[in-house]
């Protein structure tokens, strides 16, 4: 009587696994091929795949960067402008805006052509202090 209980399980366990087993297939897209050995190495390629992607688009958004707009041209005034950020191949220039918040939530880098349109004057006073600290550091002491 055991062996026979332990058979007929058997049995339902072998029709069990062989019915998900084929379920599993049914539902795996056939790009896949049914294989789940590949999850482990496919992860790493889907991820590269999407990360190619993402940088073949981030050209164009540099591009489109210019549509962005700045506390500037929504009418901040200007309290002074801070530094200019040479890292990135278009100069941005740390702009401070007049306000009582942290300092930091009121700073933004700014193009200098967003800057030479709505902020002439503080612009021009920035580039001569820059101007006045280079000829002051390249004099010679007498």
């Amino acid at each position: 009587m055991a062996r026979t209980a332990r058979r007929s399980s058997e049995v339902k366990n072998f029709a069990c696994s062989k019915r998900l087993s084929s379920l599993r297939k049914s539902a795996i897209p056939p790009s896949r091929d049914g294989s789940y050995a590949s999850d482990e190495s496919s992860t790493p390629n889907r991820f590269l795949k999407s990360r190619k992607k993402s940088e073949e688009i981030a050209p164009s958004t540099e591009s489109s960067s210019t549509d962005r707009v700045y506390k500037l041209q929504q009418g901040k005034k200007v309290e002074k402008i801070m530094g200019v950020n040479k890292d990135e191949p278009n100069l941005r220039y740390a702009v401070l805006y007049e306000g009582t918040a942290p300092q930091h939530q009121r700073m933004e880098y700014v193009p200098s052509n967003i800057l030479r349109e709505y902020a002439l004057e503080e612009f021009v006073d920035f580039l001569e202090q820059l101007v006045v600290q280079s000829v002051s550091t390249t004099e010679p002491s007498p």
